[in-house]
């Protein structure tokens, strides 16, 4: 394809004359190969805010006419706008996401973006007490306060009416637990609202919400997607080339593109991508059959959707388990003082990085069970963290 369009699985190869679908290890390598026609094998950054106009008058594009384009990188002119980094990142991310994609500077404003573009009356969402990213909410309160949006527990919308928002988690942080998308999904569908699946704790292979209903997917990129620790970023997944370009559009205005120094440390990230994802997830599960066989006595319980019994979850978990599960121990002492006897989880906040993580929530999360840890499994060997674990919890008990 000509450089400067955008759009789903853009990189094709044939075989035998017939088209191949690539996988999605090779398309976080090559899906943005049409982008730029340069001889670097690591793509570079593009760092300037401007660039030059072409010197051809009748290539010359009205500005008018440039944010009415679904993607403006045929003619760059202001980095606000986009940049070829940006650009590099879309393509590979359309085409791992299968859908269009918009980037941002952050999961926070890429969840603002998508209120300002559906501006709902009503939205649906988990309460506070139930559990869901704070962030969410913390963004839906800002427009309370300018639109006088109103927000309902996601148990009410059946009642929902056309073009307000069903916010969904899956899996829900910071269980790990999934929900059934279809359900919501069919709940949107009869009312005329639209349904929005924050896919962050479980992103292709492990789930696609698109197959399932979802009108629109959001990622924190922050997580898994840029997997280092290292950058702030979050994209919206949308389906409706009417709607990509609006985002793209309002984007311009909120200033909330992802920079080039972090689209270019992104980028590095989805080559490693679907290694990364799926080792964390086969280890995470490993780690939670591994504590729920021992049944440890500080425990009370382990929260992961590898352990949910709905048939939807298989249907949905067709690629495996999120790499983010919780423990609930028994006592509020131990959960806060269990991150002390671990030697190689980090006490820190965030997931989906290459670094196991473990928190204490209530750090974090004001509402959330005081009982309740947080893991987050990176790419250590998954025996070392079992022991690591098993370690930790034996040393709560002693100190007992």
């Amino acid at each position: 394809p000509k450089v400067g369009t955008l759009k789903a699985r853009s990189f094709e190869m044939t075989l035998n004359h017939e088209q191949v679908e690539l996988q999605l290890a090779t398309l976080g390598i090559h899906a943005d190969d049409y982008v730029e026609d340069l001889a670097d094998v690591s793509p570079a950054i593009h760092p300037s805010t401007n660039f030059r106009h072409n010197q051809d008058p009748s290539k010359l594009v009205p500005a008018r006419d440039l944010l009415k384009t679904a993607s403006p990188s045929s003619a760059y002119s202001y980095t606000r706008f986009s940049h070829p980094t940006a650009h590099r990142v879309e393509a590979v991310l359309s085409s791992i996401l299968d859908g269009k994609v918009v980037l941002y500077s952050s999961g926070s404003s890429a969840t603002h973006g998508l209120f300002i573009l559906l501006n709902p009356k009503t939205l649906y969402i988990l309460p506070k007490s139930v559990g869901g990213y704070s962030g969410t909410l913390g963004v839906a309160n800002l427009l309370r306060r300018l639109t006088g949006l109103s927000i309902s527990d996601l148990d009410l919308c059946q009642n929902a009416s056309k073009g307000d928002v069903i916010w969904v988690e899956s899996p829900i942080n910071p269980t790990g637990e999934a929900v059934d998308i279809e359900h919501y999904s069919r709940i949107a569908k009869s009312r005329g609202a639209h349904l929005v699946v924050d896919a962050t704790f479980a992103p292709p292979p492990l789930s696609f919400p698109f197959k399932h209903g979802a009108d629109f997917i959001l990622h924190s990129a922050t997580k898994y997607l840029g997997g280092h620790s290292d950058i702030l970023a979050g994209v919206v997944v949308t389906k409706s080339e009417e709607y990509h370009k609006q985002l793209l559009e309002d984007r311009v205005f909120l200033g909330t593109i992802g920079s080039p120094h972090t689209a270019w440390l992104l980028l590095r990230s989805l080559r490693t991508y679907s290694l990364r994802v799926r080792q964390q997830s086969s280890s995470a599960t490993k780690l939670v059959r591994g504590l729920a066989l021992l049944n440890h006595k500080v425990l009370h319980k382990i929260t992961h959707s590898s352990l949910q019994k709905g048939e939807f979850v298989a249907k949905q978990q067709t690629g495996g388990h999120s790499g983010v599960f919780s423990l609930y121990f028994k006592r509020e002492d131990d959960a806060r003082r269990f991150s002390g006897h671990l030697k190689l989880f980090q006490h820190a906040t965030s997931l989906g990085g290459v670094d196991s993580l473990v928190e204490w929530r209530a750090i974090s999360d004001e509402f959330v069970d005081l009982r309740l840890v947080r893991v987050s499994v990176g790419l250590e060997d998954d025996v070392d963290l079992l022991n690591d674990l098993k370690a930790g919890l034996d040393a709560l008990l002693a100190d007992q």
